[in-house]
């Protein structure tokens, strides 16, 4: 997640990992700049929409905010800011060289680097990935420790121009085998190719999954599984699925983590089976991780069914109770499923507050507990 722009903040869990490079874009970018397509036949309502979308905002306030991040100040994730800033790309084209050439200078720091990708990645108009990609071609810019951050930013472009894919491509294919910078190229090509298949760009989307499933067969340790999962899973495409399902039953716990966090983002009933035996996984995090991608799943009446049962039983890792009341919270499992699930948890909480407070939102729709038999106490469902 994975992360792509117009995804959930939970959403955008998928995609990362630990430690590998992260960057996580606002929600609604693909969906404010794709809006201006319908626009696109009447020049005056697109200038006139952009012009309210940019409100005044100048170019001088873009570089000023850039250089206020360089010094060490500002939110590089302002979205506000961020939402007017490209529209002022967009409105205006010409400017996205001119905010390109901040990137690197001797004044930069890796905030303002970073702004600068993002402004140009989400406001994603053809002459702004262009003045992206040239920054970042610039030689040398590849020793800057925050470059691979940088490139993950390919991933974020909603409508990709050829030379992205190209450059994601050769970064991939240029760079040492689990090094940072393969990584992070490796993540964006998985989200380029996605876009590229969502957008009918068949051939080009099948050159990228084709590298990313070679890479994946290829994987010599759990850390180049894990990081092979999570590129494949960025592309949200359901013919990826065979690998992951691989992925998911690995005996290294970590890789088994980012698979459940990178199924997030990737929709359908072969994802959602996977997460569902994941959240029985005996590993705490595991089994969290894939409790809190499940909240992107709505999970037919069946699913929420089957997983409450396997909580009553006990067969839910304690340190993802949080995870799995709030599932429960968000999609409620019937009555009589939900109360013996939560009674099960509320057993074994102890001292956690966070449990607790979910365990009383939950109350008002729990069944009473069944009253004590005469005859002793019915066995155990």
């Amino acid at each position: 997640m994975v992360a792509e722009a117009g995804l959930s903040f939970r959403a955008r869990r998928a995609g990362t990992e630990r430690e590998a490079p992260r960057a996580l874009p606002p929600a609604g970018w693909a969906d404010a700049n794709l809006d201006l397509r319908g626009l696109a036949e009447s020049p005056a309502a697109r200038r006139a929409a952009l012009e309210r979308r940019v409100g005044g905002l100048g170019f001088p306030r873009v570089f000023d905010r850039v250089t206020i991040v360089a010094a060490g100040g500002g939110a590089e994730q302002d979205g506000q800011f961020l939402f007017q800033a490209t529209g002022l790309l967009l409105l205006d084209p010409s400017l996205a060289p001119r905010l390109a050439a901040r990137l690197g200078d001797p004044l930069a720091s890796a905030g303002s680097d970073q702004l600068v990708a993002d402004l140009l990645a989400f406001a994603g108009s053809p002459e702004a990935q262009r003045a992206l990609l040239s920054a970042l071609r610039v030689p040398g810019r590849e020793r800057a420790h925050h470059f691979p951050l940088l490139v993950q930013r390919l991933g974020f472009v909603a409508e990709p121009i050829p030379e992205v894919d190209a450059l994601a491509l050769a970064l991939l294919r240029g760079s040492p085998i689990g090094s940072a910078l393969a990584v992070a190229a490796q993540y964006a090509v998985g989200a380029v190719a996605g876009k590229l298949a969502r957008a009918g760009e068949v051939t080009r989307a099948a050159a990228l999954v084709e590298e990313l499933e070679r890479r994946f067969d290829a994987a010599a340790s759990p850390s180049e599984v894990r990081h092979g999962a999570v590129a494949l899973a960025n592309t949200r495409l359901g013919s990826v699925m065979p690998r992951l399902v691989l992925a998911s039953a690995h005996a290294d716990a970590e890789v088994r983590r980012a698979v459940a966090d990178s199924l997030a983002a990737v929709p359908g009933p072969a994802a959602r089976r996977v997460l569902l035996a994941l959240a029985l996984a005996p590993e705490a995090d595991v089994a969290a991780a894939a409790l809190h991608a499940l909240r992107e799943h709505p999970l037919a009446a069946a699913e929420l069914e089957e997983l409450a049962g396997a909580a009553a039983r006990g067969r839910v890792a304690e340190g993802a109770d949080a995870e799995l009341l709030a599932l429960f919270d968000e999609q409620q499992p019937a009555t009589d499923a939900l109360a013996r699930a939560v009674r099960a948890v509320a057993a074994r909480s102890g001292d956690r507050p966070a449990v607790h407070v979910l365990i009383e939102r939950l109350r008002p729709h729990l069944a009473p507990a069944p009253a004590p038999s005469p005859l002793g106490d019915p066995p155990p469902p």
